[in-house]
């Protein structure tokens, strides 16, 4: 049988459970944006088409989710 030390995956568990916890919804939801507009990117190929289907998906988005999405890409713009 090995030797194993189990208190070395507590340590592990909390440092991997600091690291998800700085992850930020806000943060999380730009992530999700760029990458859903890097896919919409390749199959779009007319700037207008992707226009349009951006404004539609964040139109089918709820009030709470198109004010995050605002302050992100007031954040994306400003980077």
């Amino acid at each position: 049988m090995a030797n194993t030390d189990y208190r070395s995956l507590g340590e592990l568990f909390y440092l991997y459970v600091q690291k998800v916890a700085k992850i930020t919804f806000d943060y999380s939801m730009k992530l999700i944006m760029v990458a859903l507009l890097s896919t919409v990117e390749e199959f779009f190929l007319m700037n207008e088409q992707m226009t349009k289907f951006i404004q539609q998906f964040i139109d089918n988005l709820p009030e709470y989710l198109k004010e995050l999405l605002k302050a992100c890409a007031k954040e994306m713009a400003a980077a």
